[in-house]
């Protein structure tokens, strides 16, 4: 299935680069220049403690990758259970919380699910806490300070109706990226649920 979702991934962004960068086959001159230009720039940030791509908060993979790179297409693959929406979700919590901001594709739950989750992540709070809405005064106080937080950086964008069409996903996505030109980063959760109308 991994091979026809890229496949099919591939087919219908490519005329969206070729619209957006206007400009077909490119000499490689061209593009080599760009490209030391582009290594010297990261061999500058690195010196200055500074990274030039979307950090995920995680110190090993950013040390070895710099960060996402803007344009990358990141597919993080894993069997059912084992963490794939929670370690996404660190990297888009991670990113808005230090104003880079994200946008958040779901299909496999609600927005106030996902929002729940968040409260759990950074909150350190037990799921079973906010399942049964029990808390004592001290942790109530903790889940709303914890939401403000989250809500406060007032850059992390969800869209749980998007699926489960492909086309869908990339005008919602073009629509946010207009909006807020800043963002750099977009989690689709989980590709395999995306379906495509030739």
């Amino acid at each position: 299935a991994v091979p026809q979702i890229a496949a099919m991934l591939q087919q219908t962004l490519l005329p969206f680069s070729v619209e957006t960068e206007g400009r077909g086959y490119r000499p490689m001159r061209e593009i080599m220049l760009e490209t030391l230009e582009q290594i010297e720039a990261r061999g500058q940030a690195a010196f200055e403690g500074k990274m030039l791509g979307v950090p995920t908060g995680y110190p090993e993979i950013d040390e070895h990758t710099n960060g996402f790179r803007d344009g990358e297409f990141v597919s993080i693959f894993a069997g059912p259970k084992q963490g794939k929406t929670a370690f996404t979700l660190a990297i888009a919590i991670h990113n808005s919380l230090n104003g880079q901001g994200c946008g958040f594709v779901c299909a496999e739950m609600t927005r106030h699910a996902l929002a729940e989750r968040c409260l759990n992540a950074v909150g350190k709070i037990r799921t079973v806490e906010t399942s049964r809405g029990l808390f004592t005064a001290d942790n109530w106080k903790r889940v709303v300070e914890t939401g403000g937080l989250v809500a406060g950086a007032n850059n992390f964008f969800v869209d749980d109706e998007a699926f489960p069409e492909l086309g869908d996903v990339i005008a919602r996505a073009l629509h946010l990226k207009s909006q807020h030109p800043r963002l750099k980063l977009l989690v689709v959760d989980y590709l395999q649920l995306v379906t495509h109308r030739m």
